[in-house]
C-alpha cells in the first residue's frame, strides 16, 4: 500500500492535475471573471481598431503588430514569474486553474441540450452568443447543435 501511495505522490504533474479539478469542481471561477473570457473582450476591442479594411499591407501590418500585441505580454509575464516561484507544482497548479473553465461549458451544454429538445432557436442563439466568435442569429437548429 505504501508502495502505490509513493509512486502516486511521486508524479507531481498527476497531483497538480487533480488539485486543479477539485479546486475548480468547489470554486470555478465565473464564466464573466475567467482571464480567457476578458481576453476575448481585449482581443474584439484590439479587432474593431485594426480591422478597418484599407489596404491589404496595411491589413497584414496591423494584424501582425495585433497578434505581437496579445501574445507577447503574457510570454514576458510566464517567463518573468518563472524564477520567481516559490514550488514549481503550485505554479503549475496556478496555470491549470486559470486554463480550465469546464464547469461553464457543462452548464452551457445542458441548457443548451434542453432548449434543443424544446426547439427554441432563439433561446439557443442567446445561450451561444457569449461563448462564440460569430454571429449566432443565422443559425438554425442544426448549426446550433
Amino acid at each position: 500500500m505504501e508502495e502505490i501511495f509513493q509512486q502516486f505522490y511521486a508524479n507531481g504533474a498527476l497531483l497538480v492535475m487533480w488539485g486543479a479539478l477539485l479546486f475548480h469542481l468547489i470554486l470555478p471561477i465565473p464564466h464573466s471573471a475567467h482571464p480567457a473570457t476578458l481576453w476575448r473582450k481585449v482581443a474584439e476591442q484590439l479587432a474593431e481598431k485594426v480591422n478597418n479594411h484599407h489596404s491589404y499591407s496595411q491589413s497584414i501590418l496591423s494584424g501582425s503588430l495585433a497578434l505581437i500585441l496579445m501574445t507577447l505580454p503574457c510570454l514576458v509575464l510566464l517567463i518573468a514569474l518563472t524564477p520567481l516561484v516559490w514550488q514549481e507544482p503550485l505554479y503549475e497548479l496556478a496555470l491549470l486553474l486559470l486554463a480550465l473553465d469546464w464547469r461553464s461549458c457543462e452548464t452551457l451544454t445542458k441548457q443548451l441540450a434542453l432548449a434543443l429538445s424544446r426547439e427554441d432557436k432563439t433561446r439557443c442563439r442567446d445561450l451561444l452568443k457569449p461563448f462564440v466568435n460569430r454571429d449566432t442569429e443565422t443559425l438554425s437548429l442544426v448549426g446550433i447543435g
